[in-house]
């Protein structure tokens, strides 16, 4: 996982001269849509990244997820 993010945050660098985290919304996705058309394992990490985080916020907070069931209000 850290990988991606590190590798999204070089070709933010090499492209935009800045950090990923620190761009528009409009520039991440162009980011995000190159590496998907690029490279093969970016889709299915970007994939991962979505399910993890949807497991984070809605999943039962008896897993350490979803303090205080925030995702369920």
């Amino acid at each position: 996982m850290i990988n991606g993010c590190l590798w999204l945050d070089n070709v933010s660098q090499k492209i935009y001269e800045i950090s990923f985290i620190n761009l528009d919304e409009n520039r991440q996705n162009k980011i995000i849509n190159l590496v998907i058309k690029d490279e093969s394992w970016a889709e299915g990490w970007i994939y991962d990244m979505l399910v993890f985080c949807s497991e984070a916020v809605f999943g039962d907070p008896i897993y350490g997820a979803n303090i205080d069931e925030n995702g369920w209000k």
